[in-house]
């Protein structure tokens, strides 16, 4: 009875939002309902699990080429077929791709979020309870990283590639000043993790050489 209730009212605040526009001015300071409240708190935990398992599986991954690459060098397989740079290109595209499918279903449910609490996007900004933006998508398999690579042998070129990546950011969609302080240490936290991650892929190919795995298992 009482999310019936909440629901009339929602309705009515519809109603008074379309025909007062003075009223919608009002309804955009107003906090959210119980209702409201709690999808956006469920909206953020979902966020907040997808990109932890979206890191891990990041590091998972990085973790098992360098096992495959090393074991390919141990038996000396697959020396013949050197992967080219459109086929590592096209590899890092199709990942991307997945990720920012991912992103988009997060956007999607941020608007329907957005919709019901009558918002614009600077006072969304200004709310203690901000949904995470965009610019903490992994950039993990971003094309235009592996783009900077020097040119040379392969191996200097891919690990110069990990060292450009490593050392440039995305740019940001708002002013540092615009993100609270515990945003700003969730994104410290995840630059870190995400550099160690790097750190550990750089050392391992140093370490053990590039190798090459087969292509065709990964497209």
């Amino acid at each position: 009875m009482s999310r019936l209730r909440s629901k009339q009212d929602d309705l009515k605040k519809i109603i008074m939002v379309k025909t007062d526009p003075e009223q919608a001015d009002l309804n955009r300071t107003l906090p959210l309902s119980a209702e409201q409240a709690s999808q956006q708190n469920e909206l953020r935990r979902e966020y907040t699990n997808f990109t932890k398992l979206l890191a891990e599986a990041e590091e998972a991954l990085t973790i098992l080429k360098t096992r495959i690459a090393a074991t390919s060098s141990a038996s000396g397989k697959g020396n013949s077929n050197m992967p080219t740079v459109e086929a590592v290109m096209r590899t890092i595209s199709k990942m991307t791709s997945m990720v920012e499918k991912r992103s988009g279903d997060i956007d999607v449910l941020e608007n329907q979020m957005r919709k019901l609490r009558f918002s614009s996007v600077n006072s969304r900004e200004g709310s203690p309870m901000v949904t995470p933006q965009r610019n903490s998508r992994s950039t993990m398999f971003s094309p235009e990283r592996t783009a900077m690579a020097s040119p040379g042998t392969l191996r200097h070129s891919f690990v110069s590639s990990v060292a450009s990546y490593g050392g440039r950011g995305t740019p940001p969609r708002k002013k540092l000043s615009g993100f609270s302080a515990e945003e700003k240490s969730d994104l410290m936290a995840k630059r870190a993790k995400r550099q160690a991650v790097l750190n550990k892929l750089k050392a391992n190919v140093e370490r053990t050489g590039v190798s090459v795995w087969a292509m065709e298992d990964i497209e």
